[in-house]
């Protein structure tokens, strides 16, 4: 029996549903308007129009009721279809005589259907392939099988797509999957007369220090002609079984722009020597030795002619990272800054033989620099910092100190990261004066437990900051004793801060009730809030501090004693809210700190309450609760302080990833 659909609401979903397709397709024939169902487009045009118009009949609550979800789905992708029909109508320069006789016509077929469309631009398939990978550079993540095969389908699609998903595909390589490896070799050998060698392609190179991994990355040298990025892969377990065919890398990758080389024997160090001062175009530099090496019956100092070859020998270095690397002595960064005045950013991360007398070598020498992350650097400033500015910026001996004796002016600096350093009041002063453009600032005291000289910065220095820092977007206070007026004078001073860390981590300073309460009216801009182990902190200071941050989009409160009225009201109060971090892990530090008292906790009903009426959140890093007795659907958990924000490592990895893009 037909089914009426000009008359009843529902009645294309009861024809859908119904055993009888042939009375839907005389219902379509009916209302096609004299036009043939021949035609596979009319009838796929007829379809999405007659479904789009019964959905829009439908009551606006049943619409947007949850049964039909689906449905509203399959809307949404049936006006796009439309839209996308009417488009090549539109470009088409025929006009349809018929079009006005048909006016009536309740469906129109356009006539230019049937042409075939254009190719895509390359830009907009590379453009669509990084949301693949997502990478806006495009580069595979690491063993990932799922991009990979996806693609591999892209590059099926047609010749214009194929030579841009190759171009991708190709575009790292890891030897650890030696059959990919291998495909890729054979490709190569079988292509490389014409223009379409994949080896062409490969841009950078991921190994493991082992002697098949640097065979088959000799081998891979003959074919690689356009290589920009080399990456020595930390391997856990034994590492560097062996280096001796490192040795024949030399002047293999003339064109090399990045070298990266984790965890190295120290015994490996001269041949990675020859290997970068053959690299005349290196630009980023990452080098870490084994932990192993450190042991004082194993000494890996390197000797200062080794460290002026290697300095020397790379004149266009933009980026360094050097990370448990014994360097003999502060000259050592001398000898970096008067051959690489260009470098945009500097990572030394538990250097030995070094002292904060590095900084100021590095920050006068390079008029540049826009980065610099130093960790675990204990040993004082011995320099006399003076608030007057030099006039001479020429470095010619390190004896004279007269040269060092302040910071000199650098307007390009905007990221600075110290994490359990040595600090002062000068010098947290001095740094504020001459980086007045600085954007993001860490700053972490050392924890007791590490065994420093004892250092810290007081309300001084912060005061200090406060009077001569106005663009900072993110800021990030850990480990330090500080009056609550100071900070607000920084907050006051900084219009543009979005993001504030507070966390305690490892330390014994803590935030008070009454300290966040009077900070919180100036919280009302920030996106993303630190309060990591903060467990002096009660419930009711935490939820009034909160009714001042509407426009917060990450909230970490993890290990504070929180029960489940704080996410009844996170949806109320925090409506854009994104992330949180919440919960308790009552380890032996927690149960220290709280000695008998039970810790408020909350609960999965909590839990389930706060993600299924705070709309915006997707990421979740919960503690303290059964993770199967909430149902989280698309929330991605996370670990505790993952946001990228307040990460020193993903700040730096952030940076170079700018310098590197602006070196090209």
């Amino acid at each position: 029996m037909p089914v009426d659909l000009t008359n009843s609401p529902s009645g294309l979903f009861a024809a859908l549903d119904s055993d009888s397709l042939s009375s839907f397709d005389d219902t379509l024939s009916h209302s096609s308007c004299n036009s043939p169902l021949s035609d596979p487009f009319h009838f796929l045009y007829t379809v999405l129009h007659r479904f789009n118009a019964e959905f829009s009949n439908l009551p606006l609550a049943l619409q947007n009721s949850p049964q039909l979800l689906g449905l509203r789905h399959a809307f949404a992708a049936n006006q796009t279809a439309l839209d996308f029909i009417l488009l090549l109508n539109n470009l088409s320069s025929l006009t349809p005589p018929s079009l006005a006789a048909s006016s009536s016509s309740s469906v129109f077929i356009p006539p230019s259907i049937c042409k075939p469309s254009l190719p895509l631009p390359p830009e907009i398939i590379n453009r669509i392939l990084s949301f693949v990978c997502g990478d806006n550079d495009c580069i595979v993540p690491f063993s990932d099988s799922s991009v990979l095969n996806t693609l591999f389908s892209c590059s099926l699609i047609n010749s214009h797509w194929n030579k841009q998903a190759s171009l991708v595909l190709w575009k790292r390589i890891d030897l650890v999957d030696v059959n990919r490896f291998g495909r890729w070799l054979l490709a190569s050998c079988a292509s490389q007369g014409d223009g379409r060698c994949q080896a062409k392609s490969v841009r950078l190179i991921s190994i493991s220090g082992n002697d098949v991994d640097l065979a088959l990355l000799d081998l891979a040298s003959k074919y690689v002609t356009n290589l920009q990025s080399l990456e020595f892969r930390r391997i856990m377990g034994s590492g560097w079984t062996s280096y001796q065919m490192l040795a024949k890398l030399k002047d293999k990758f003339p064109k090399l722009k990045s070298l990266q080389a984790y965890s190295i024997p120290s015994a490996a160090w001269k041949d990675l020597l020859s290997l970068c001062v053959s690299c005349k175009e290196l630009c980023n530099l990452d080098v870490s030795f084994r932990a192993l090496d450190r042991h004082p019956d194993n000494p890996s100092t390197l000797s200062a002619a080794d460290v002026d070859r290697l300095f020397s020998g790379l004149p266009q270095l933009r980026s360094l990272s050097l990370w448990m690397i014994a360097l003999p002595g502060d000259s050592a960064c001398l000898s970096l800054s008067k051959s690489c005045c260009n470098l945009r950013a500097v990572r030394l991360d538990d250097c030995e033989n070094i002292s904060m007398d590095s900084l100021v070598y590095i920050w006068n020498s390079c008029p540049q620099i826009e980065t610099i992350m130093m960790r675990l650097i204990q040993s004082p400033l011995t320099i006399n910092l003076t608030p007057c500015a030099a006039n001479n910026n020429d470095v010619t001996n390190h004896r004279h100190q007269q040269q060092y004796d302040t910071l000199q002016s650098r307007p390009t600096l905007h990221t600075l990261i110290f994490d359990s350093c040595w600090y002062s009041d000068a010098l947290i002063g001095s740094i504020g004066r001459a980086a007045p453009f600085l954007q993001t600032l860490y700053l972490e005291a050392a924890a007791k437990t590490l065994g420093f000289p004892p250092s810290s910065i007081s309300n001084t220095g912060i005061r200090m900051l406060a009077d001569h820092q106005t663009q900072l977007q993110s800021l990030s206070v850990v480990g330090f004793s500080f009056a609550s007026a100071e900070v607000i004078q920084l907050l006051r001073a900084n219009p543009n801060l979005v993001g504030l860390n507070l966390a305690k981590l490892r330390h014994d300073v803590y935030l008070g009730d009454q300290q966040l309460l009077e900070m919180a009216p100036y919280f009302a801009k920030l996106e993303a809030l630190e309060l990591y182990m903060q467990s002096h902190l009660s419930e009711s200071t935490i939820i009034q501090a909160l009714q001042y941050c509407a426009n917060l989009k990450s909230l970490g409160l993890s290990n504070i004693p929180v029960s489940d009225a704080l996410l009844y009201a996170i949806p109320h109060l925090c409506p854009n809210l994104e992330r949180i971090d919440v919960g308790m892990e009552v380890g032996e530090e927690m149960e220290a700190e709280l000695g008998e008292e039970s810790p408020k906790m909350c609960t999965p009903n909590g839990f389930q309450y706060m993600i299924d009426n705070a709309r915006r959140v997707h990421t979740v890093a919960p503690l303290g609760i059964n993770k199967e007795c909430v149902i989280w659907g698309s929330i991605y958990l996370d670990e505790p302080i993952g946001q990228d924000r307040f990460s020193e490592f993903k700040m730096w990895r952030k940076e170079v990833r700018k310098v590197a893009k602006a070196s090209g």
